[in-house]
């Protein structure tokens, strides 16, 4: 029984924004893919995992944060 459904979308130019919530090593990889290195230069990234992480490496965040346990509580 599917809950939900995830589907890439080309994303609008990326705004001012302080930092990336990633929940998903999917969602990470998207993120590689498409957030210019100069949008990510000195933000914050936040990740569920090491694995939702790993993407996140090729981009110049400031700093890449792994919540102690995978959960929305820990993120």
């Amino acid at each position: 029984l599917p809950v939900y459904e995830t589907r890439p979308t080309t994303p609008p130019p990326a705004p001012d924004f302080d930092a990336v919530l990633i929940q998903s090593p999917r969602a990470a990889r998207r993120v590689a893919e498409t957030l210019p290195a100069d949008a990510a230069r000195g933000r914050l990234a936040l990740a569920v995992s090491v694995a939702a992480a790993r993407p996140l490496g090729a981009l110049p965040f400031a700093t890449i944060h792994i919540a102690d346990h995978p959960d929305e509580v820990h993120l």
